[in-house]
């Protein structure tokens, strides 16, 4: 039985599997198809997808993470939790995300209109993002971290602003909340 006095928070990516599963359930497709035709391919994103087999193909798939030696980095193999999975194993290449970032930044114009109007209403925070306040000002994103990548993706509805930080190391002391934080002093008057 769950300890239901237990307010804590404890992140988990549970609910990006659950609506990958209830996604691909009501299409009739693997999650893998549903996101390579509704996001990957009107993105033009032709090299992306989802992990299927294990080793990853090509081999130099890696990123960095800390070795035994104090504060150094060291490229290394992707290890995914899970594959292939809604929440993990998806390997897209800088070029094809700066496609997507592309049209995210045109925001009606781009392809995904619809849903960042839907992000954009403020009226609940979509699944899969949690409520988090940066410099007095309140957003809504996502923190992910897989294999030696870190990224932050935020949106201000007040401020009309979202930040997207994406490194190509493990974030152990959450230095992605404070690079935004530097950055929004930087940018917000």
């Amino acid at each position: 039985m769950p300890n239901l006095e237990n307010k804590g928070v404890h992140y988990a990516d549970v609910n990006f599997d659950l609506i990958g599963f209830l996604l691909a359930a009501v299409e009739g497709k693997t999650f893998e198809e549903v996101t390579r035709d509704r996001t990957l391919l009107p993105s033009a994103m032709k090299k992306s997808g989802f992990v299927m087999e294990w080793p990853v193909d090509p081999p130099s798939a890696s990123g960095y993470q800390q070795t035994f030696l104090w504060k150094r980095l060291e490229a290394r193999t992707l290890k995914f939790e899970r594959f292939p999975s809604p929440s993990s194993s998806l390997v897209v290449t800088a070029e094809e995300l700066s496609k997507a970032l592309l049209h995210l930044s045109r925001e009606n114009m781009g392809i995904f209109g619809d849903e960042l109007e839907w992000l954009k209403n403020g009226k609940s925070t979509p699944a899969g993002f949690q409520k988090i306040k940066i410099d007095s000002s309140d957003f809504i994103g996502h923190f992910g971290e897989q294999g030696g990548f870190s990224s932050l993706v935020i949106y201000s509805s007040e401020l009309d602003l979202a930040v997207f930080l994406i490194s190509n190391a493990r974030d152990k002391s959450d230095f992605r909340r404070t690079m935004a934080e530097e950055i929004l002093k930087i940018i917000v008057p």
